[in-house]
Order: C-alpha cells, then structure tokens, then sequence
C-alpha cells in the first residue's frame, strides 16, 4: 500500500469512528491538504441524514451557552488539556487570534475541531476539555475559522473542511510549534473593548487548578494604525508556584497525602493550595467522562484576606460564598455555566469539605493564626435544602467548621505554648483594648487570652467565635463583659488609663449606673472615690488650680481629679461629660451644681464638719450661695442642705434652765429674735417649755442679711428645715395602728391611748374605727400643757394669743390638707365613711386652755366670742365669753378660734327665738321704745348676716328657716310698730305717717329681700297721692314732703324703666289728681311752666301744675301723666321792633356768656352739658324794650296770653331782649332767659349768670373760655368722623359718569309706587319764601289743616338720581350699638307752645299722619318714636324701617342737618332709613310736598360738623319717592 493509500484508509477510518487511531503521521504540508480534502470529500458523500444530523448540530451550539464568548474559556481549557503553559489571545478589527505552546494538532483531531457534539476526551479521566463539544461555541461569534499547527491549515466552514495556506504569524506572538486558531470577525462583531471587559471576569487565581497552563495574555494588536481611539491595555494573568511539602491528612474518614503548595498572584495574593487524590467515592459515575483509579480534590485558601471564592472544573464554573476555591471532576452542564445535578457531584461533596476542614485547621494553626476569613459563617440568604452543587458545598463548609474545626484549633500564645479555643479569654468587643490579657484571663478565670496577633483587623474571629459559641457544638468561654470588670473595681486598682477606659465603656454601654457606687474615680491624691460620694465634688479639670477661693471652698468638698482626666482623648472626654451630667462635675464658681452637691450629702447621711456642727464660716458661705441661685432652686434643695448641717442651739430643762446643744435643722424652732413678722408668735407661746429645741440667736448677728446676700437670717433659716410653727408628725405603724399591703394608708385606732373622748365618740359616730395618715404634734402638746402649768395670769394670756396667732399660719390648723383627715372602717381594705379632724386638733379641742372672762380655764367648746350677733342672742348676760384680752389680740383669726370649736355667731334658730322673745315684750300696740328697739335692730342685723350672699354658713335651710319663722307672724318692726312682713314696706320712708316702713338700714337689705319686703310701687306712689289729694289744697308740711317724694320717686321709675311702662301705670297715673295754681284737678290740659313769671301769670288762666319743687326733677313724668310744657324759649316778642340795640349791653353779654361757659365747665359740668349752641348765644344781640312782653299760645282752645317778663330771647330775632338795661345781670332777667336754653340745671345757671355781676367782673374775664369735653360723646363723634372717611375713601376715583337707570327708582320697601309719571321739575322757591317777612300784623302762623289735606287726593312720583350714588360705607361700619332700641307702642314727645300758631311738633304731627297713611296702604304701622331720647330717628313702621322727618313750613332748604345720633343710625341701617323731607306745610306757602329718600348718605355730600351738615338736598339729584297735596285748583 503507497503513501496515498494509507492516507486515504487513515481517512476512512475516521469517518467511520472519529475516535479510532488513524496510524499514521502526516508529516508534509501537502498531506496535509490531501488529507483534509479526503475528509472534506467523505463529509459531503456521506448519508444525508447524518449531514443533515451535523447541521441541527451546528446550529445548536450557536445557543449553547447564554455567554457568546464561552469559546474563549474552552480555547483555555484545551490549551490546558494539550499540555500548553501559554494562551495568547490576539485581537485585531478584522480577526481574532488564539495561540497556545501544547501538543500540535493531528489528523485525528481535525473531525473532531470541525464537528459539533464530538469529543475525543472521554476517555481521558483528567482532561476537561471537550474539543468540539466547546469549540462549536465558536458559531456565536463566527461561522468559519481556521486551526494553523503545521502541517495542518485548515479552514472550517459550517460542514465544510478545506485546505487554506500557512498563516503568517509574528515570532513575538507564537513560536513555530505553537498551535493558532483564527476566527475571522465580521464588522462590529467583537470590539477590543468587549473583549478585555470579559476578560476582566478573570483573575490569575482562575488558573488555580490547571494542569499545565501557568500563563494567559490578550492583547490587541491594530497593525501600525494611527490615532485609534481604543488602545486597551493588556490582560495577563500568571502565578508563581512555591512547592511547600507532602501532608497526610484525613479524607473520607481516611488518611490521604496531599501536596501542599503555594501560588502566588500578580498582585501579590497568596494562595495555599491543598491537592489530594482520592478513591472514587460510592458507585455513581461521571457523565460522558472516563473514570480513573483515583481522582482530584484540590482546594485553595487566601492565606492573607477574603477572596473570591468559585467552583471549579478546571477553570471558575460557579461562585461560592466563601474564601475558597475548590476543583474536583464535577460534572459541568454541556454550557459549563454551572453543575449537573448528579448523584456524582453530591459524593463529591463531602470530600471536598473534609480536605477544605483539614486545609483550614493547618493555615489557621500553623501559617497565619489570624485568617479567620477562611471560615465561612451562616446567612439568612443560605437555603435550607441547598439544590445547587455550591450552595451544597458552603452548608458541608460551615458545617465542618461548626462540627470538627471549632474543637480542634490550637492557637499560639505569646508564652510559646498553645492552647485550644475552650482554654482562652474573649473579652467583650466593648471592652478590646480597656484591659491587658492578663486582666481579661483573671477575669475569665483561664490561663491564656485570645492571642492578638490571631485576631483579625476585620473583627472575622469573633464572629466565628460568635457563631461556634451559639451553635454550642465547642466548649468555648462566655466573654468577659463590661459589668465583670466594672464589677472587679471593687478590688482591683487599674491605672489611670485603665480606670478611666473601663468607665467610658461603661458609661457608652449604659451600664453607667453601675459606676455610681463603686471607686472608679481617681482624685489627684491618688484617692479612688464613688463619683456620687456624698459630700465630694469634683473640679473641672481647667479648674482644678483655681485663682482665687471659690464661694464654698470653706466647706472642704471640692476634690481635684488626677490628671490623667486632662488628656485629650475620647475616653477621658466622655467620662468628664458623664461627671457633669451626674452633677459630680462642678466648677468652683458654679454656686447652684456645689449646692446640689450639699444637698445630696444631706440627704446620704453626712454632714459639714461631721458631729462638731457647721461652723459661722461654712453656714455663711452655705447661706450667700443660696441667696446667689433662684428662688425655685433653693427651696428645693434647701431641705437636703438641712440635713447636712448641724447648727447651735439651745433648749430649756425642767427647771427653765437654758441648755445649750447641737441640733439638726429638722428638729429646731425660731427663736424670736429671729422671727421675720412682728408679733408674739411660737417662740412666745412656748416660752420655756422642756425638751423644744432652738437655733442659737447669736445667728440674728452673725447671719449675713438680706440686703448682703439676697436671703435674709430668717428665710435661710427656714429654708434649711428650721420651723416656726409646731411640727406635725404623721402616725408610724406601731400597737394602735393598722394598715394593708396594697394600700399604702396607715390606720389609727380610735381606741388608741392618744385619742380624746371627743374623737372616739365622734368615730364612733360616722362608723370608723380607724383615722387614715392621721398626725399628732408632741411639741405642740407639750406647749399647751405648759401654757396650762403658766401662773401669771398676763404671761398666760400673752402666750395664749401668740399661740392662736401660729395656729393660723399655712399649713396648721386652717388648712384642710393638714388638719383633716379621713374616718375610715377596716373589712379587708379601708373603707372611708367621711372626715373629721386630725389626732393633734381634737387634742387643742379637749384640752381646757383657753381663759374666759372669770379667768376660768375652758376648752374651746365652752367659750364664746363676744360679736355683736352674740350680744343680740345674749343681750347683757355674759355666756362665758373668751377674756377680751385673749379676743382683742386674736381678733384676726377668728377662722382659727371657729375651727378649735369655739362659739362664734349664734344660728338662725337661736336668733328666730331671741327675735320672739323681744317681742313678747311689746304688749300694747303702736310705737316701742328706742331701747327695745335697738336690740331688735341687732337681731335683725344677724339675720341679714347670714342670709346675705357669700357670706359664711349661708345655706337654703337659713333661708327657710327665717320664711317659716315670719310667715304670719309680726315680727316686722316698723315705724308703726309690729306689722307682718306683707303689710310693709322698705326703704326710704318716703310715704312715712301713711304706710308702715321697715329700719331704713340697706345693711337689712338680705332680710327685707327673704321676706319679699319691697319698696313701694309706681301704683302705691299713685294711690298715696290720692289719698293726698283729697285733703285738700292746704297741704300740710309732711303731705307736701310726701307729695315731693313721690313724684320724684315716680319720675325716677319712669325715666330708669327699660322698655314702656305697664298700661295699668299709665292708664293710672293720666288721670292722676295733680295739684295746680286753680286747685287740685284730674282733668287735662295740665300746663307745666318753669319760668316764675310765666307761671304766675298763666296760673291766673290755666291749671299750671304746682309739683312742689323744680319743674326738671319731673320731667319725666310730664308725659305720662299728660302735661304740656310751655317753652318759653319758643314764645315770641310783643312788638320786637320798637327795641332798642345796645352796643354796651352786647359786649357786657358776651363776656358774661364766655365767662358763664368757662364757669360751667369749671364747676357745673352737668349744666354746661345741658347746651351746645355757645357760638350762636355769643353771637345775640341785646336790645333794650321797656314794658317786654311775650306771647305764649297754650293751644287751640285757648287764646293767645302775653305775659310781661324782664328778659328773653327770641331765636328767630337772633337777639336778647331785655325790658331794662338792669335786667341782663339779674336771676329773674338775662338769668332766666339764659337759663330758658338749657335742657337741664336751669337753677344753677340763673344763679351763676346773677353771680358773675356781683364781683368786678371786668377784671376776671377770660381769656378764652374751657370748652365743655361731654357736649357731645367722644367716643361717638370719633367713631362717625371715621364712618365719614371711610365713606370718602371708598368713593371711585375720576370723573362720574351719569347713571341711566334702567327701570324706575323704586321707594322704600312697603311704600306704594308712585303711578308712572313724568317727573315734574323742581317748585322754586316763591321769592322770600326762605325768609318770609313778619306780617306787619304779627299774627300767628299757621299749618295747613291736616283734614283738609287728608281730605285732598296726594299726587306721587319717583325721581332718579342722574349721579352715580356714592357707595355706601362697608357693612362691618354699620354699627348702631351706641343707640337705643326702638320702645314698643311708641314714645310720643312732650308738648309745648310757642309764639308760633303751631309748634315744631305739630309740623311732625302732620307729616307723621300723611306718612302713616301713605304706609297704610301696603298694610304697615308706624309708631311714633320722638319721645325717645337718641334713637337717631322720629318712626319706625311695623317693618322696622327707621324715617326722620325734616319738617319745613315753607320751601325745601338747600342743606339739612343731622345730629350725632340720626347720622349713627342712617350708617347703621343704611337702606332701611328714610329721609322724609317736607315742605310748604304753612298756609299760603305752596304745595305740601313729602320727599321720602331710601338711605340718603348714598346721595349728599356730608359735612362734618358738631352734628352733621347733608349739603345741596335742595338742589341734588336723589333717588326719591315725591308726593304732593295739591289744591282742589291747582
């Protein structure tokens, strides 16, 4: 057979079985190619389904693996398997190459390089590659390659096997014999950079268990390109081997030798690599792999810090959450990205952790103690039944190192010995580096501790430790905790350094409270101290050398620290800031923390300066540091500075020998020299009573006072626990007590041997056997009894009364908290049944030391206190009063007295039977005596006590009581004798001599009230003057009393009655006789006339009412009883002009008028706010008209009555006429017609003006009279002067455009509308109309009759205002609170006359009639309201809408004004007010015209004035309903 044949049955062989040895070698290059082709030509004469076979092949190993660059690990893995050293990776844009320095390529590798699914290592037991089971993952990044090993160049190309020429090949990237795999890349289909990314997946400890391959680089290789932007470095990874020795350790429960060496890392990692061969284990067998006689386990450990950990078959499969790295011959899935779940891969397993235990044992006990990273810890995130081959291997590692390496590690001690784990010390992590290890063995009670240098700096030991100890399966130690070695400070002295560390730890872990009563604080003297010692405290460390003496550095507590404490470091940081926070820390200067300190000594038991006291000088310093801090301060810690104090006192033996002793504040009282408040007080009342303890007064000098230190002698005194009143003691549990567990109440017997009678039998009473918390006071006994044993009368009634006087301090005996306590009854718990008073009360109660009038020693409950209600109880006899002595100087504490049981004022019964007993000595009717009569007043006087409001003891029984005791009986004294309580009356006895009246005493008020005594009525008032009037017209002197005081009282309730009065008052009093200058007389008109001449004058004509004093006290009364007052303000001048002006007269008036202004204001402020119109009286003229008479018109039924007078002033004349020059300064002349202006006090001003002519007046005139500040309110002129501003200000700004109303102006609510209608223009104004001359006949004027304009038919008609109206103020203005209501069924004025035919009334008389009819129409009232002073209105309609009529006889005037009061309401209702402005009411004067304006602010412009001026009505455009009364004619 030639050359070419072998070649071909080689071929051939092949095809038939890719694994058989073909048996020969080619050699050439050209058989290379014959060969390849032969391989080619047999693929594609082959069956088509095995072709067909390859192709689904093929195309599967595209998606073998999710990693598209898996090629690249298996190109390492069959280097490794050829027995190459080196892997070259070679990238460049257009291919990529793979060289490596193994075993060459063959002719029986070529099928097995070129087709999927076929591998040529299944019977080699150690390779791990799979040729082209892995190779066919090359399809992913190329679907032709080629292989270059000479002889071979072969190209593959899907099933397609060619020849191709040698590649050429650089000598610097593969040696001649090197195997170079190229694989061609299409554009974009492997960048440099994705490369080397994958590659940054590797470490040099992934070549760990390789056989052979100790080197793999990757390298890019661009070919001289210039400026390419991707020039990645190079990927090289390599170890450096160290062969360490041959162990035998056990495997499987066997012994196994196993290679040990070492690997080193490019970066300087070294591994410890344990290879062992052992038997296969069980009967399981490899997938498609062969199985030798022995097989690997290798594991590599990190000797030096936490690695990667993987799986591995050959090259990383798997991660494995622990610091190894472990390769034996598991079985991969055909993707290599992970394990076959096999039953061979699970034997697998525990071989793998035993060698792994064995390894770790060895690092850890022989190469480096501290590689506590090696042992792998249990995870939350590790699965219970671990289904993948790593997650199996962890859990066989943390159990092997629970299970067998706890119990076998040995560590060595710095000794040279070793020592297993259970043997060695673990101190807390709190406490590393506090202590020495000698500490910590002690402490543990161990010879060794955990040596340092097998402690990691990652802390990985103790958790190991940690862990093995919780899983107990190794017997290890508890650590040494803190609380061990703060425990050990008891007796063991640590450093400075130690101390101060131990105490940071502790104070860090929370564990600080065990400091506070052990030594753990180091003084500068080497004294270790409890930092709470009582009396210590420590200084600040910057303090510690202080300048100057601190304020309490006499009293020898500040202690400097050691200082080890000034060390800036953490520790000595947190214990001074612990120190502080406790208060152990305190400055020299820091009064308040050294107090506390003080205090704290106290309170532990210790004192300043020990049994000997506290000297002058420490309770100095002690008394000016408290002064220093605040008030809350020092008195919550002067208790506990008491109890360390020990100051000087004094006390009295039996024989009153002053003693001197030490005594605790506690336990001492204050002398009274040193008592802050005058009077005898405790010091007094114990005079030298045994066994009391006094402070020394020698303390009143040598204290510093208030003013030296903020706190005086007696306020520091006290502060420190010293008394001024008895202590009270509560009861200790002892024979008469008893108490329960859960109750915390300690119960005293009422049996006890303590317990006075008084107290037992009142126990006994409520049901109790037991007082709860009850106290006793054995120094205030003491002190009574001493008082009893006294033998000066004085002395005993001194110390009496200083001893009530300190019972009624805080705290004692009129305090509840301390004087009462609980009556209970014991049946398994306490059972309270009410109060009564404490042990020590009852004791002051029983015991007989209070001194009586006789000098007799009683107990409280026998004397009484001489009060003036006793003395109306007990008259002259004396009942056993306390002795005036001891009364006068307790009399302010009667409270203490009344609580001590002594008997103050009697009760109701006692008086009630006093009250008949007094009685029962008036046997004849009528008057008693002024005798009697005072003792009943006393007995009165203590009734009403104890019925009036707030008053002690008053309760419902007292009032019952003193009904029940009157009702039917007459035990009412009255200024007629005895009456009931229903036939009298109280008060003023302003009816006297005609109804019986009650003491006029208001102290007797609350009785007359419990008996419903009234004063008398409006109708008794009235039926009293009935009585009066039928008399006769010769009044006596007490009748015309009478008759005074009751009309007065009459006119106060009229004027003072909120709301109308009764219809049976006032039906009552219109037909009231009335005393008048033509007798007495029940029919009206009555006329009432305040002007002397007047009234004589018109009394001659007319009943002129004859009140019996000044016509102002009753004007009130005018309208209800139906009295027309004549003004004679509004009278009229008799021929005014034939009057003279005098120049002279005027000056000398107007002075008088400024000085009278001036005057008033001065001295008579009610007058001067009885007139406003100063500027206008100034501004009269005086004329002189011999024989001056006026006309006064009493009404329609009467004719006109002139009356001759000395003075008057007309208004309309604007001048004051006098008949005489004489006549301006006397009262009957320019007084009274001055006077006649006035509203009120019209008296005092007549005789002011007459008493400004009597001096030298000239020279008193002032320069400008006071201007009186209530003519008008301020505070409602403020608030309308605002109203007036806000309405300014809310105008709209610029020019107003005229408002074109849309549909007609609609009048006021309820008002008919007007029929639609042209507007007529505006009536001017008949010339002089304004001012129509005095008709030269000077007769009356006269109104249009209201008949004859009922009679007419009223025209009506609406006008619209061409402006836009103003707006109106905001409605939070609106206000009219400052204004009266309106009063229900109206307030019709007071009538008067004038020289008029009519008066202004009538003018509103008549507009009120047309508007009323006017409203009638649409179904409203209206009521007259002109009565009613300061409504700011004349009407409201049963709608409540408000009008103001503004009357004229003659034409409308341009301006009108309004007072305070009509413009407060017109902004307060705003469109529900009507201004009603009527003209040409007088005969001849034009038409009536009635112009109703709805809100009428909205359209005038107003100006501010005393009242208030609407400017331009007249002539202004308004919204306005018009209605007119034309004549029939017209």
């Amino acid at each position: 057979m030639n050359e070419d044949e072998e070649l071909i049955a080689a071929v051939e062989a092949l095809l038939s079985d890719p694994r058989t040895d073909p048996g020969i070698d080619v050699e050439t290059a050209e058989q290379a190619a014959r060969a390849v082709g032969l391989l080619d030509e047999g693929l594609q004469n082959g069956p088509g389904v095995f072709r067909l076979m390859a192709e689904g092949g093929q195309r599967g190993a595209e998606t073998l693996s999710s990693d598209r660059l898996q090629v690249l690990s298996e190109m390492v893995q069959n280097a490794d398997d050829m027995g190459a050293t080196q892997v070259r990776f070679i990238w460049r844009p257009e291919e990529l190459l793979i060289a490596h320095d193994g075993k060459g390529v063959r002719l029986a590798d070529i099928l097995l390089l070129g087709l999927p699914w076929l591998s040529g290592k299944t019977s080699d037991a150690e390779a791990t590659g799979r040729f082209g089971i892995g190779l066919a993952t090359l399809r992913a990044l190329a679907t032709t390659w080629e292989v270059h090993c000479h002889p071979f160049h072969v190209r593959f190309a899907d099933l397609s096997i060619r020849a191709v020429e040698p590649l050429v090949v650089p000598e610097q990237v593969a040696g001649p014999e090197w195997t170079v795999f190229r694989i061609p890349l299409a554009l974009d289909a492997l960048s440099a950079s994705e490369l080397f990314e994958w590659f940054e997946t590797w470490n040099d400890s992934s070549l760990l268990f390789l056989r052979h391959v100790r080197w793999v680089e990757a390298l890019s290789d661009r070919q001289g390109e210039q400026g390419a932007d991707d020039e990645t470095p190079p990927v090289m990874l390599s170890l450096a081997w160290t062969e360490i020795d041959q162990r035998r350790l056990r495997i499987d429960g066997e012994e196994a030798d196993v290679r040990v060496r070492e690997a080193r890392t490019t970066s300087g990692a070294l591994w410890r690599v344990y290879d062992a061969h052992v038997a296969p284990h069980g009967t399981s067998t490899r997938r498609h792999k062969a199985v030798g006689a022995s097989m690997p386990v290798t594991v590599a450990l990190p000797v030096h810090g936490p690695e990667l950990g993987s799986v591995h078959a050959g090259l990383p499969v798997a991660e494995l959450r622990a610091a190894a790295r472990v390769h034996a011959q598991f079985d991969p899935v055909v993707s290599r990205e992970g394990f076959a779940a096999s039953r061979w891969n699970e034997d697998l397993v525990p071989l793998v952790a035993d060698l792994w235990a064995a390894s770790a044992l060895d690092v850890l006990s022989d190469v480096e103690p501290s590689a506590w990273h090696l042992v792998p810890l249990p995870s939350p995130s590790d699965p219970s039944s671990p289904s993948r081959l790593q997650d199996s291997i962890r859990a066989a590692l943390v159990d092997r190192s629970r299970t067998w390496l706890a119990s076998q590690i040995s560590l060595p001690c710095p000794n040279g010995t070793t020592k297993p784990l259970s043997a060695l010390a673990v101190e807390e992590p709190q406490l590393s580096g506090v202590l020495d290890d000698e500490d910590f063995a002690r402490l543990a009670g161990l010879p060794s501790t955990f040596p340092r240098r097998a402690r990691d700096g990652a802390h990985q030991w103790r958790k190991v430790l940690t862990d093995w100890r919780s899983a107990g399966t190794a017997e290890l130690a508890d650590e040494v905790r803190v609380r061990d070695a703060l425990i050990s400070l008891d007796d063991t002295e640590y450093d400075i350094g130690q101390t101060i560390r131990l105490a940071a730890v502790a104070i860090e872990q929370n564990l600080d409270f065990l400091l506070h009563n052990r030594p753990c604080v180091i003084a500068s003297d080497g004294r270790r101290l409890w930092p709470t010692a009582p009396g210590v405290a420590f200084a600040e460390p910057q303090d510690s050398e202080p300048r100057g003496a601190g304020p309490l550095d006499a009293l020898g507590i500040v202690v400097n620290l050691h200082a080890g404490y000034s060390d800036d470091s953490q520790w000595s940081r947190r214990v001074l800031d612990w120190l502080r926070k406790q208060d152990s820390l305190v400055r020299r200067d820091d009064t308040a923390a050294l107090l506390r300190r003080i205090e704290r000594m106290g309170r532990a038991g210790r004192r300043i300066g020990g049994d000997t006291g506290c000297g002058v000088e420490q309770l100095v310093a002690v008394q000016a540091a408290l002064g220093e801090v605040s008030k809350k301060v020092r008195e919550r810690l002067g208790p506990g500075i008491g109890r360390a104090v020990l100051l000087d006192g004094y006390e009295y033996d039996s024989d009153g020998n002053k003693m001197p002793c030490k005594v605790p504040p506690a336990h001492a009282y204050l002398p009274q020299a040193l008592e802050s408040t005058d009077g005898d007080r405790f010091a007094v009342a114990s005079g030298k009573t045994p066994g009391i303890k006094w402070v020394h007064r020698s303390y009143a000098s040598t204290l510093l006072s208030q003013a030296q230190c903020g706190l005086s002698r007696t306020a520091f005194l006290r502060l420190l626990g010293v008394a001024d009143t008895p202590r009270l003691k509560e009861l200790q549990t002892g024979r008469d007590t008893k108490g329960y567990e859960a109750d915390l109440r300690i119960g005293l017997s009422r049996d006890c041997w303590l317990s006075p009678a008084a107290r037992t039998s009142e126990l006994r009473r409520l049901g109790a056997g037991y007082t709860l918390d009850d106290r006793s006071s054995p120094d205030l006994d003491a002190v009574v009894q001493h008082i009893v044993a006294e033998q000066n009368p004085q002395e005993r009634r001194r110390r009496t009364a200083a001893l009530l006087q300190t019972l009624g301090r805080p705290g004692m005996i009129t305090s509840s908290e301390h004087a009462d306590v609980q009556a209970a009854e014991a049946f398994h718990r306490w059972k309270v049944r009410g109060q009564t008073a404490a042990l020590w009360v009852w004791r002051l109660r029983e015991t007989a030391w209070l001194e009586d009038t006789s000098g007799k020693l009683c107990t409280p409950e026998k004397v009484h206190l001489r009060t003036r209600d006793a003395q109306a109880l007990y008259g002259q006899d004396d009942p056993g009063y306390l002795h005036p002595a001891i009364q006068e100087a307790t009399s302010n504490r009667i409270d203490v007295l009344a609580a001590l049981g002594v008997n103050g004022d009697p009760d109701v019964p006692q008086l009630i039977d006093r009250l008949r007993e007094l009685r029962k000595r008036s046997t004849a009717p009528g008057l008693v005596d002024d005798r009697l009569k005072a003792e009943v007043y006393l007995v009165y006087q203590a009734l009403a006590g104890r019925l009036r409001s707030g008053a002690a003891g008053t309760s419902g029984s007292a009032l019952r009581k003193v009904r029940d005791a009157f009702r039917g009986t007459d035990f009412v004294l009255t200024d007629q004798g005895w009456q009931r309580a229903s036939d009298c009356f109280r008060g003023p006895t302003i009816l006297r001599g005609f109804r019986p009246f009650t003491i006029p005493d208001p102290e007797l008020n609350p009785l007359w009230d419990a008996l419903w005594i009234e004063e008398p009525s409006p109708e008794d008032l009235a039926d009293v003057l009935k009585e009066i009037a039928q008399s006769g017209t010769q009044l006596q002197a007490d009748q015309q009393r009478v008759m005074l005081e009751a009309l007065r009282s009459l006119a106060g309730t009229v004027t003072s009655t909120d709301g109308p009065i009764s219809l049976g008052l006032r039906s009552k009093l219109r037909w009231l006789p009335l005393r008048t200058t033509l007798g007495w007389t029940k029919q009206r008109p009555v006329y009432a006339v305040d002007h002397p001449a007047i009234a004589r004058t018109l009394g001659d004509h007319l009943h002129v009412w004859q009140p019996g004093g000044d016509l102002q006290q009753f004007t009130g009364l005018l309208g209800v009883l139906k009295v027309h007052k004549l003004e004679a303000s509004e009278a009229g001048v008799v021929a005014p002009d034939s009057a003279r002006p005098d120049r002279q007269l005027t000056e000398d008036f107007r002075w008088a008028v400024s000085s009278l202004q001036d005057t008033l204001v001065r001295d008579e402020p009610d007058a001067a706010e009885a007139f406003t119109g100063w500027d206008w009286l100034m501004d009269l003229e005086v004329r002189v008209l011999p024989g001056l008479r006026i006309r006064m018109h009493p009404g329609e039924d009467h004719e006109v009555i002139e009356v001759p007078v000395d003075a008057h002033v007309d208004r309309e004349a604007k001048a004051l006429f006098v008949s005489t020059p004489e006549a301006l300064r006397t009262t009957r002349g320019g007084g009274v017609a001055v006077a006649s202006l006035f509203s009120a006090e019209r008296a005092h001003v007549g005789h002011r003006w007459r008493d400004l002519w009597e001096v030298d007046w000239p020279q008193d005139a002032p320069v400008a009279p006071l201007v009186p500040s209530g003519q008008q309110d301020h505070e409602d002129r403020e608030r309308l002067a605002s109203q007036l501003r806000e309405r300014e200000l809310s105008r709209p700004p610029g020019p107003m455009v005229p408002a074109q109303p849309s549909s007609p102006v609609n009048p006021p609510a309820g008002i008919p509308s007007p029929s639609s209608m042209p507007a007529p223009p505006s009536i001017p104004a008949p010339p002089g109309a304004g001012s129509p001359p005095v008709p030269p006949t000077a007769e009356p004027r006269k109104l249009v009759s209201l008949v004859e304009l009922q009679a007419r038919t009223p025209q009506a008609t609406c006008t619209a205002s061409a402006s836009q109206p103003r707006s109106a103020p905001s409605s939070s203005s609106r206000r009219a609170a400052s204004l009266p209501q309106p009063r229900q069924g109206g307030a019709a004025p007071n009538e008067r006359s004038g020289l008029l035919g009519y008066q202004d009334r009538d003018k509103e008389k008549t507009v009120l009639a047309l508007l009323a009819g006017i409203l009638g129409a649409s179904g409203r009232t209206l009521e007259d309201q002109r009565g009613l002073q300061r409504l700011g209105a004349d009407a409201v309609d049963s709608a409540g809408h408000f009008y103001e009529i503004k009357a004229h006889g003659g034409a409308e005037p341009a301006d009108i004004s309004l007072t305070s009061a009509e413009l407060t309401r017109a902004l307060a209702e705003g469109s529900n007010y009507s201004l009603v402005i009527a003209s040409n009411l007088e005969e001849g004067r034009g038409t009536p015209t009635l112009r109703i304006i709805t809100d009428p602010l909205r359209f005038f412009e107003v100006e501010s004035m005393a009242d208030v001026k609407l400017k331009g009505v007249r002539d202004a455009d308004a919204d306005a309903a018009v209605w007119q009364w034309p004549d029939a004619g017209v």
